[in-house]
């Protein structure tokens, strides 16, 4: 959609006339023209969906010992989100 946006600019219509076109947001026009300035038009690609990895051993020694610790410590322990800790605790 991006180029199709930035090449109907190229076409000669104005930022705000493509954002209301393709229904899109004008700031939004703008970072895609200023992203093509840059070289960086193509989309990042997006990180992996759903639950990351731990290890299920160590998690369950690590709660066996510090039972008392809350969610967020669990997570922090582990570089993961707390939906992840959940998760593995779950199964």
């Amino acid at each position: 959609m991006r180029e199709k946006v930035i090449g109907y600019i190229d076409r000669g219509s104005k930022t705000q006339e493509a954002a209301e076109d393709f229904e899109i947001g004008k700031r939004t026009v703008e970072r895609w023209l200023k992203l093509r300035e840059l070289g960086e038009l193509t989309p990042k690609k997006e990180a992996p969906k759903g639950p990351r990895e731990i290890d299920i051993s160590k998690l369950e020694e690590y709660v066996n010992h510090q039972n008392d610790n809350t969610l967020v410590e669990i997570s922090e322990h582990f570089s993961v989100k707390g939906s992840t800790v959940l998760y593995w605790l779950k199964k």
